[in-house]
Parts: structure tokens; sequence; C-alpha cells
């Protein structure tokens, strides 16, 4: 069963929570920047074409690879977060309602920012179970 994804925007800062399962709590922040140009082997690509994607899991302190990816590099940006081990549980084995949420998140990330022009904004993401149990509050 695919969860039930929710995104909330809040002015300059929302946090992306998401749970494996009701007893494993995790808590993962995502950053979106976009930038008015970045150099690329020696000429500038306007800032529209790209962004910086930062994942971190704050309850471990561990901070993971930034990426850089275009606007319509949605497959390969989906592609990147699926290909992710687990995450928050290394025992846990069935990753499938992880791996959707990412793709679901940034391909829904993305899209938004194509019709809107954001800045140093986050995004907050809530994944409800068939149980309707939801990890955290808005």
């Amino acid at each position: 069963m695919i969860p039930e994804i929710f995104i909330k925007i809040k002015e300059q800062k929302i946090e992306l929570c998401v749970s494996v399962d009701r007893l494993y709590l995790c808590r993962f922040k995502v950053g979106v920047k976009t930038y008015e140009a970045v150099e690329k082997n020696g000429r500038r690509i306007p800032g529209s074409e790209n962004l910086e994607f930062g994942l971190s899991y704050s309850e471990l302190g561990v901070d993971f690879t930034t990426f850089r990816f275009g606007y319509s590099n949605i497959r390969t940006v989906t592609r990147v977060f699926c290909d992710w081990p687990t995450i928050a549980d290394p025992t846990y084995e069935d990753r499938e309602p992880l791996k959707t949420a990412f793709s679901i998140l940034i391909v829904t990330l993305i899209e938004t920012l194509r019709f809107h022009e954001v800045h140093d904004h986050v995004i907050i993401l809530y994944e409800k179970y068939k149980d309707g149990w939801i990890l955290a509050k808005a």
C-alpha cells in the first residue's frame, strides 16, 4: 500500500518527517536553495536550472551528501533517493514506504518549484500509514 504523503510549506522553514513504522521514530530535515548562477565546466548555468538539496538524519547527527541537480532531472533525482540503503534502521526489511516517500517528495518538490520562485525554503513531509498514525504534527 502506498502511504499517504502530506507536504506543508511554511514561510522560510519546514521540516521533513518520515516514519518507517510506529515503533521507530526517524526525523529528516530537507533544505532547498536556488542559485542565481552555478559555474560548470567554465560556463555559467542559470539559477532556474539548478538546486541544492541537502539531507541529514538529525537524530543520529549524520549529514549526508548534498546533491545538485536540474529542475527537469526528475528521474535521476528520484533514483538517487530510491537507491539509499535503509536510513532509519539497517535491520528494517521493507524499505518501500520510505523509498516511495522520498520519490514522491522529490517529484512534488520539483513540480512545485517549476511554478513558484523559492529561495531558502524547506519542505515538511508527513507520512501517514494505513492505521492512521501520523509521525508529527504541523
